[in-house]
């Protein structure tokens, strides 16, 4: 740095106890990089992409996630197990709400957007738990006649 440069600094305080004025020039970095990660968040909430981030740790109620620099926060029921599991790996989420008074970032696994959600949690949509009914039933065969000797279920009534 020379006499007559232009620097960027952040004003701490406007006056010490010995009448100087506080300027951080580390804090004016941060502050623009928090604002341009703030800003690309922002942008990513609008268009519906989702963010890369980390689960940093559980806390009440669901788990902090750093993107950018950042702790968000992400609900328990926004999450699935499968990415809960995943803590300190790189994994794509949503970005839900944003409120800047608080500098509070809201997000959900975006997993749930892909309708990979219920897959990874053991559960299936209604077409494929029709598609497995109709093929377990073609297996078994054509359905017995209701005749006498067939109980309600269409199978063969016990014997008394």
């Amino acid at each position: 740095m020379r006499p007559g440069d232009i620097v960027q600094v952040y004003l701490e305080h406007e006056e010490t106890p010995e009448g100087d004025m506080l300027v951080s020039g580390q804090q004016a970095a941060v502050r623009r990089r928090v604002r341009a990660v703030w800003r690309e968040l922002q942008q990513r909430l609008i268009d519906g992409r989702p963010v890369k981030g980390r689960i940093l740790n559980s806390v009440p109620g669901g788990f902090a996630i750093g993107v950018g620099g950042l702790v968000c926060f992400a609900s328990n029921r926004s999450m699935t197990k499968a990415t809960a599991r995943r803590i300190g790996e790189l994994q794509d989420f949503k970005v839900v709400q944003m409120n800047p008074a608080r500098n509070n970032v809201v997000l959900e696994d975006n997993r749930l957007h892909l309708g990979l959600a219920r897959a990874t949690q053991g559960h299936m949509r209604p077409r494929q738990v029709r598609a497995e009914a109709e093929g377990f039933l073609a297996e078994l065969g054509p359905k017995p006649s209701g005749g006498p000797t067939a109980g309600p279920s269409g199978l063969p009534a016990p014997s008394a």
